[in-house]
């Protein structure tokens, strides 16, 4: 159980969901990179500006995303 002392937990689905919120108005979005070769290519998160059909960033941390993004506060922590 999470007490304000703890935090609170955010699964990375609502991350992710957060941060293409905050992306949206800037037509980009964020992306979970399956299997090993395109991980190993993108990293696990990548962000596709959709304007240009094109890879805007690879290897995007997404809790660091997030918090630099101001979707996630310091008190929330991202797990599986």
């Amino acid at each position: 159980m999470s007490t304000a002392i703890d935090g609170a937990v955010l699964t990375k689905t609502k991350a992710m969901r957060r941060v293409n919120d905050k992306l949206r108005p800037e037509s980009k979005r964020m992306y979970r990179a399956l299997g090993a070769e395109r991980r190993e290519q993108l990293g696990e998160y990548f962000i596709v500006d959709l304007t240009r059909a094109n890879i805007a960033e690879a290897h995007v941390e997404l809790g660091e995303r997030a918090r630099q993004l101001g979707v996630i506060k310091d008190w929330e922590k991202v797990t599986a």
